[in-house]
């Protein structure tokens, strides 16, 4: 099982990687009307799809890996493995420009504050960000989700109601009614504005999910 997983998350698809680099150029072109004061509205959308592009592409490709492995040996096992992995691409790099970030704030105005919630990744969990190290939101969405997704799997593959196979289309369209749901409820009765919204990570689950649903569709298919 530990070489599925190797062969799925180093396999690559030209359509994807295509699809993977118009989202970032989308993304820089967004801020670089940020930064030169173009059309605010077109800035806002532009980016937005993008950033949800980006959720809904990494929840595919995250589910292919973890559904096939999954199904296979639905073990805790499987659960390590496939977190010590994403852990090994992703952290290494966070914590040293978090390091950096903090050295330079405390460099530049003489305040050290250690900000141990980005460690764990709590600087956006159901609260505004700190105006500090801002570009880690979108990093903190997908390492919860690295997380909670394959513990989910593990725990309805368990199960032994009914099959594999309908027991994840289960979970996948659980959670994404209550994604949105909840993201509804941030709004109406929370009063949160969009911008907020996107940026709380209890309430951005619906896109990667979404992606996991086609992730689903695509195994599922005969």
């Amino acid at each position: 099982m530990q070489s599925a997983l190797v062969q799925d998350s180093n396999s690559r698809t030209l359509g994807l990687d295509l699809l993977r680099a118009l989202i970032v150029n989308i993304v820089l072109i967004s801020h670089w009307f940020h930064q030169y004061g173009a059309d605010h509205n077109f800035r806002t959308l532009a980016g937005s799809f993008a950033i949800e592009g980006f959720f809904v592409l990494s929840g595919f490709l995250i589910g292919n890996i973890l559904i096939r492995g999954m199904i296979s040996k639905p073990e805790m096992s499987t659960v390590k493995r496939f977190v010590v992995r994403r852990w090994l691409r992703t952290l290494p790099n966070y914590y040293l420009f978090w390091c950096l970030n903090l050295l330079l704030v405390w460099y530049v105005s003489g305040n050290f504050r250690p900000r141990f919630e980005y460690l764990v990744f709590m600087q956006n969990f159901a609260w505004p960000m700190p105006g500090f190290y801002i570009q880690t939101w979108t990093m903190a969405i997908e390492e919860w989700f690295y997380i909670s997704l394959p513990l989910a799997l593990l725990l309805v593959l368990r199960s032994k109601s009914t099959s594999s196979s309908r027991n994840i289309l289960w979970l996948v369209l659980g959670v994404c009614v209550a994604a949105i749901a909840f993201r509804l409820y941030g709004s109406l009765v929370e009063g949160l504005d969009f911008r907020k919204l996107r940026k709380y990570t209890i309430y951005h689950f619906d896109a990667p999910v979404i992606g996991v649903l086609g992730s689903y569709l695509k195994y599922a298919a005969p």
